[in-house]
């Protein structure tokens, strides 16, 4: 306003200086010229000084007149600015007060009335300490008093714990006190803090995801998830609970109020007030259970001394879960009342989850050690050698014990080398062509035989490989099993050699039978029977001489009984080897024996011969014979039959005989038992005499179906004994 004032004075006072200085120096010129008389010349001074007063006061008037105009403009002007300063302070949204120096409203606000409950014309004059005395010693009361103290503006935001609000304060400072804008940002300051709060659930979320990808123990993961939960949380505690028993036994614990859960004591039974709490529902229920206020929730009451000793005032409790069963619970507790909602609760869960997913991962790893374990153990102490090749250079990546026993080398010295380093050039491009071989094919290589040069000398190893493929069904490893059959191959050719020697044994024993059985029976036909024939001449003799009475009938029953004798001779020497069968071959021998077998027996049998049979090899016909001996007496004895037919053909190669009847047949499995126990003689000889002979024998048979006897001999000589 002062400048305003010197403006308006300067443009007053030249104007009237300027004229009052033409007016005196005209005056002075005209009085020069015109007058003359000093008498003349004072009352002109008179006229000029009354003018100039004139002048003066009515250029003085329109001034005061112009100036006070002014002034009255500048007060409405001021007024009316007040009026719009008023008036956007009582539209604002924020409130506005100000005090003076002695902390007297001196104007309040429509917003700040409503904030601080009161009619803005009550607050105006009042101290702010006197009616509101909560407000001293809070942060506001020391910010007010340092800007005016300080005359620096000052701006604050803090909690007002008396109203339990929060509120952002810009203080003014004059030297007649303060001017203060303020607004209340609770739910802004709510909005944030929840946000920080859901920022550090979503870090401890993903700390503990990565925990749980590092993860190797349940015990050490749970453990790191408690860590966490305090430090990315921000939580006061977090525990988990594992049932032992009926009680729950505290597995891990982290945070300031950790000693809380060191000796709590929390059960798993309804029955028991322990059991009745948030831990103990949440692991019966299988769902989350919250306790917003720990202290007003009754359920809580046997551990709400606890609570209040470690700062404890609110609780959430997540089930845990393994293979889809409850084995145990999550704890967690804040140090503010009602601070788990919707999403807080959404994301523990979610850590529940992802903790109760690692629980079955852990057991499925655990599992899978085991068979890892398991199966590397089976691999190491398999007797045979088993090997793992790199499917790109063919080096030795993996070996068992019996490799290394049976290459007789120590393993270290044996991986990451390939065959050309351990055996002879020849076996090492012989084995790498083996594998090369697999790697193209795709498929399983059996190589049966195959020899190995070892410090122990050469060994024969029995090798199959195949390849083992990644997830891209790339080729990835070699993977190959090697018995040793060198002491098997040596037992078979002991066996092969004790067997041959047996079979030229048995071929021995079967000609020195057949040769004993001629000489027996040609020593019972031609030695015993001309015996007894000159036995029953020399009886004639005596009963055609003798005169004693009574001695002919006893004569006569001598030479029955040596007739009887001499027929069962006969029979006996022709059972152990029929001439005819040496004299005339073995299409008589067997019509011989047909006839002579059937002549009381039940059966009709029918003898199939060739048109012409030509002389056979002795030891095929010897063969032929004593099996359609052995075969057509099972058949009478044994098998019921009304029918029975033996048929021989031959060829150039080899002869071929059958006999078939229609008996009542048996299982020939449990035949051939019987005669490896020896109950079976007359099959296992039939068998026997076939394959010393060079052929095979077969029988065909089942129960009520008859049986079939079927031999080929071949007609080229057994091999020479």
């Amino acid at each position: 306003m002062p400048d305003f004032n010197h403006k308006i004075i300067a443009k007053v006072l030249l104007p009237y200086a300027a004229f009052g200085a033409l007016c005196l120096y005209l005056s002075d010129r005209v009085l020069a010229d015109l007058a003359s008389d000093p008498a003349d010349i004072i009352l002109f001074q008179h006229y000029k000084g009354l003018f100039f007063i004139t002048v003066s006061v009515a250029l003085l008037y329109l001034l005061l007149r112009h100036y006070i105009g002014m002034l009255n403009l500048a007060r409405q002007e001021r007024e009316r600015l007040r009026e719009r300063i008023f008036a956007i302070l009582e539209s604002m949204t924020d409130g506005f007060v100000a005090l003076d120096a002695d902390w007297r409203y001196i104007f309040v606000n429509r917003r700040a009335g409503e904030m601080f409950g009161h009619a803005p014309q009550y607050l105006i004059g009042k101290n702010i300490w006197e009616e509101f005395p909560e407000g001293v010693g809070q942060k506001f009361y020391h910010a007010y008093r340092r800007a005016l103290s300080t005359q620096q503006q000052v701006n604050i935001e803090e909690y007002y714990p008396p109203w339990d609000r929060w509120f952002e304060n810009r203080i003014y400072p004059s030297p007649d006190g303060l001017y203060i804008f303020f607004q209340e940002t609770t739910e802004r300051k709510r909005t944030e803090v929840e946000l920080q709060r859901m920022s550090r659930l979503y870090n401890t979320l993903s700390e503990t995801n990565q925990a749980i990808v590092r993860a190797t123990d349940s015990a050490a993961l749970f453990q790191t998830v408690c860590d966490i939960a305090v430090k990315f949380g921000g939580f006061q505690l977090a525990w988990i609970g594992l049932p032992e028993g009926d009680w729950m036994r505290v597995a891990a614990a982290a945070g300031p109020a950790r000693s809380y859960a060191e000796d709590i004591i929390v059960s798993v039974r309804a029955d028991l007030p322990e059991g009745q709490g948030p831990s103990g529902c949440a692991f019966r229920s299988g769902e989350h259970f919250i306790c917003d206020d720990f202290f007003r929730n009754p359920i809580s009451t046997p551990w709400h001394e606890r609570a209040a000793r470690f700062g404890i005032a609110s609780a959430a409790m997540f089930p845990l879960r393994q293979a889809g069963q409850v084995i145990g619970v999550l704890n967690i507790y804040a140090a503010e009342p009602d601070y788990f909602h919707e999403p807080e609760i959404r994301l523990l869960d979610e850590m529940a989850i992802d903790l109760s997913f690692a629980l079955d991962n852990l057991e499925q790893q655990r599992s899978l050690r085991e068979r890892e374990q398991d199966l590397e153990a089976i691999v190491e102490n398999l007797p045979l050698m088993v090997f793992a090749k790199d499917a790109k250079e063919l080096r030795l990546v993996r070996l068992n014990r019996a490799g290394e026993e049976l290459l007789g080398i120590p393993r270290n010295d044996l991986l990451d080398k390939s065959d050309r380093d351990l055996f002879p050039p020849d076996q090492a491009e012989f084995f790498l062509a083996q594998d090369r071989e697999t790697l193209v094919k795709g498929e399983t290589v059996d190589i049966p035989e195959e020899p190995i040069d070892t410090p122990r000398g050469r060994r024969l190893v029995h090798t199959r490989k195949v390849v083992v493929r990644d997830q891209d069904g790339q080729a990835r490893y070699l993977l190959g099993i090697s018995e040793d059959i060198t002491e098997r191959k040596r037992a078979e050719e002991a066996r092969r050699e004790t067997a041959h020697q047996l079979e030229i044994l048995s071929r021995r024993l079967l000609a020195a039978q057949e040769t004993e059985r001629r000489r027996i029976a040609r020593e019972l036909h031609d030695e015993i029977g001309q015996l007894l024939t000159v036995v029953k001449l020399d009886l004639q003799t005596v009963l055609r001489q003798s005169k004693v009475t009574g001695l002919a009938p006893a004569v006569k029953e001598s030479m029955e009984a040596i007739d009887r004798v001499v027929a069962r001779v006969r029979d006996l020497s022709l059972d152990l080897r029929p001439s005819m069968l040496d004299d005339l071959g073995l299409a008589p021998a067997l019509r011989w024996y047909v006839q002579r077998s059937t002549k009381h027996a039940d059966a009709e049998v029918g003898l199939h011969l060739p048109a012409s049979l030509p002389r056979l090899p002795p030891d095929v016909e010897t063969t032929c014979f004593r099996i359609v001996q052995e075969a057509l007496t099972n058949a009478l004895r044994h098998a019921g039959a009304e029918r029975i037919d033996v048929t021989l053909t031959a060829d150039d190669d080899a002869v071929e005989l059958t006999v078939r009847d229609n008996g009542k047949g048996f299982d020939v499995r449990v035949a051939e038992r019987r005669a490896m126990t020896g109950a079976g003689f007359g099959l296992l000889s039939m068998t026997e005499r076939a394959q010393l002979a060079g052929g095979r024998l077969t029988l065909d048979s089942r129960p009520g179906g008859g049986t079939a006897v079927r031999a080929r001999i071949p007609l080229a000589p057994a091999p020479a004994v």
